[in-house]
């Protein structure tokens, strides 16, 4: 898997990847289910960059499959990828998706903490937003009465407002 992660890193040359690229450099397999693989073999083996490598396929041919990997990734802790998994999440607009979202939000990892503003939970508040149903708007509300971090309370009441469920 890691010839392939590399094989990836190496066609992302400043431009975006797109589906017919990856068809033509892996001619024999089954792109669609690519980023499927490579997300579950990076949990399994705690590896960043696959998490990273599977996004940039993913959003070139889909991420079929994904939903159930998604939310174990938004859970996991060893990595730094969480706005990336938060913004799979938001453009997929799954209300399986939302939970998984709040509840790394009110628990975060370590390294989110580490700037006052909070910016990787406030781009999950912005991507539970972007699912736009009623699961989306009831976990804003919630988020904006239990976070103990004024800014992300701000953030998710300001969603709200957009949407106008304040």
């Amino acid at each position: 898997m890691e010839t392939f992660i590399d094989q990836i890193f190496a066609m992302v040359d400043g431009s975006p990847l797109d589906e017919g690229r990856i068809r033509e450099a892996f001619p024999s397999y089954d792109v669609t289910l690519l980023a499927k693989e490579i997300m579950a073999w990076a949990l399994l083996e705690n590896n960043p960059d696959g998490l990273e490598c599977s996004a940039i396929v993913g959003f070139a041919v889909g991420f079929a499959g994904c939903e159930e990997i998604l939310i174990e990734a938004m859970g996991a802790d060893w990595h730094r990828r969480h706005e990336e998994i938060g913004h799979i999440m938001g453009s997929l607009g799954l209300s399986s998706h939302v939970e998984a979202m709040v509840e790394r939000i009110l628990d975060p990892p370590p390294y989110a903490l580490s700037n006052p503003d909070y910016p990787v939970l406030c781009q999950i508040v912005y991507e539970i937003s972007n699912i736009r149903n009623d699961e989306s708007v009831e976990a804003l509300k919630h988020i904006s009465r239990k976070s103990p971090y004024e800014v992300v309370v701000k953030a998710a009441l300001a969603r709200l407002k957009d949407l106008g469920a304040a």
